[in-house]
């Protein structure tokens, strides 16, 4: 029933200010299957106050063209290979959880949970833009094998909306092994 009332009324929400959007948004992520949200971005979201460094190419990047991120040291070198490439040109930390924030259903044995994946890398190919998702993951996490699932599952049905769609893990120290997607 939420989601034949979600399609039916969606075109209608999506012009209703922020502050009612989010109401819907809530009552979306209640629901006990995951429903498909249109991702919305903020005009702006918090930095970390917390000395972390500032880097380049944020999507949210302050006027001195930087933005404070505390990210751990597989994201810092999985996000510094993929800005390194040819037609990179932004990124986005993507916090979990947040009212903004890009998720992915899976599946954790009988339970539907939504995943967060790290980082959002947006690139020029061709004519547009592509976002690329990439998500470091460590294989002694419990969920590993359901969140590649869960991936696989996104990149069949929607995969030919986005570029990159990795799960990342460490096997031997510096050495990432990629489950491509795409």
């Amino acid at each position: 029933m939420l989601r034949e009332a979600d399609t039916k009324h969606r075109a209608a929400i999506k012009i209703l200010p922020d502050e009612r959007r989010q109401l819907y948004r809530h009552i979306r992520r209640q629901a006990a299957r995951p429903v498909a949200e249109d991702w919305e971005l903020p005009l702006s979201i918090e930095a970390a106050r917390n000395g972390a460094p500032a880097r380049t190419k944020h999507l949210y990047s302050r006027s001195d063209g930087k933005f404070p991120c505390a990210l751990n040291s597989w994201e810092e070198k999985v996000l510094d290979e993929a800005l390194a490439e040819k037609g990179a040109v932004g990124w986005l930390r993507n916090d979990p959880r947040k009212e903004w924030s890009f998720s992915i259903a899976y599946q954790r044995g009988s339970e539907d949970r939504a995943m967060y994946p790290d980082l959002l890398v947006f690139r020029r190919d061709g004519t547009g833009i592509l976002c690329d998702i990439y998500e470091p993951h460590s294989l002694s996490f419990g969920d590993s094998v359901s969140k590649a699932k869960g991936l696989a599952e996104f990149a069949r049905d929607h995969g030919d909306r986005f570029g990159r769609i990795q799960l990342i893990a460490q096997l031997k120290k510096g050495k990432f092994s990629r489950l491509c997607l795409d």
